[in-house]
C-alpha cells in the first residue's frame, strides 16, 4: 500500500456547474455518494549503487460515485489518476532534536482523463518527509512545485490559491486508534481533513473522515465544499513509511 484504500459513503455539498454546463440540467448532481480510493507503490530499484536510496513507482486513483442517483444511471461523477516516481529513503536522522523517519523526491501527474471543458491535469516535483515527534505522534509533510502549463493549455489556471505549495498532516496513535489532521494552505484559501480509523479485525479498518475547503479532486479544485465520510480502510497513512 502506498496512500490508504478505502470505500466510504459521504454526504457532501455538490458542485453542479460542471454537469449543467454539459447536460443543460440543474441540480443533477446529489449530495449523497461513494468515495473510494486505490493506491499501492512497488520499488523499481533498492539500494540503488549500495547506498540507502530505493527508486519506487506508485499509482493512486479515487473515484466519486453518485450510486444513488437513478437519474443519471449511477455515474462516477469524477475519477482521479495520479501516477509517481520517485526516490525514497527511510534510514532514520536526528534533524534538530526530532527523529526524521524518512524523505522521497519525485515526479507526480495527476488527471481526471477528461474531454474539454471537464479536463483537469497538472505535473508536479514533489517532496515528502516524516517526522516522528513523540511515540505517538507524528508529522507526514508535503511540498511541491507545479510544472508550468501554457497559458491557452492550463486546465486549472491559478491553481496555487487553492492548492498552495503543500501540505502538514499530524498523525496520532493512541493505543489501535488513528486520528489524522491535514492542513493544505492556498494563497488565497485553506483546506483541512480529519480522519480517524480503527481495526475491526486482522484485515479491515472502520474509517471516517470530515473535510472542508478546495480542491478535494481536481474537478472542484476551485469549490468550496463539505464532506462527512464513513466506511473501511485496508490501511491508514502511517504505511507510507
Amino acid at each position: 500500500p502506498h496512500f490508504p484504500n478505502f470505500i466510504q459513503y459521504s454526504t457532501f455539498e455538490a458542485n453542479q456547474a460542471p454537469f449543467e454546463s454539459i447536460s443543460g440540467i440543474p441540480n443533477g448532481v446529489e449530495d449523497q455518494e461513494a468515495v473510494f480510493q486505490v493506491s499501492f507503490k512497488a520499488p523499481v530499484w533498492r539500494r540503488m549503487l549500495g547506498t540507502d536510496l530505493s527508486t519506487y513507482f506508485a499509482y493512486t486513483s479515487r473515484s466519486w460515485w453518485q450510486v444513488a442517483n437513478d437519474n443519471f444511471s449511477s455515474p462516477f461523477r469524477e475519477t482521479n489518476y495520479m501516477p509517481e516516481v520517485f526516490v525514497r529513503s527511510v534510514r532514520q536522522r536526528n534533524v534538530l532534536g526530532l527523529s526524521l523517519e524518512g524523505w522521497a523526491l519525485g515526479f507526480v501527474h495527476e488527471s481526471n482523463g477528461r474531454e474539454q471543458a471537464l479536463s483537469r491535469s497538472w505535473n508536479r516535483v514533489m517532496g515528502r518527509f516524516g517526522l516522528q515527534l513523540t511515540d505517538d505522534v507524528s508529522l507526514l509533510g508535503l511540498v511541491w512545485y507545479r510544472i508550468p502549463d501554457d497559458d491557452d493549455e492550463d486546465d486549472n489556471p491559478r491553481e496555487y490559491r487553492f492548492y498552495g505549495y503543500g501540505d502538514v498532516r499530524a498523525v496520532w496513535t493512541p493505543g489501535k486508534h488513528t486520528l489524522t489532521a491535514l492542513a493544505r494552505p492556498g494563497t488565497q484559501e485553506t483546506s483541512f481533513e480529519l480522519t480517524w480509523s480503527y481495526p475491526i479485525n486482522r484485515v479491515f479498518r472502520v474509517y471516517a473522515g470530515y473535510f472542508n475547503g478546495y480542491g478535494e479532486s481536481l474537478l472542484d479544485y476551485d469549490f468550496d465544499t463539505e464532506r462527512v465520510s464513513v466506511g473501511f480502510a485496508l490501511n491508514d497513512f502511517l504505511t507510507a513509511w
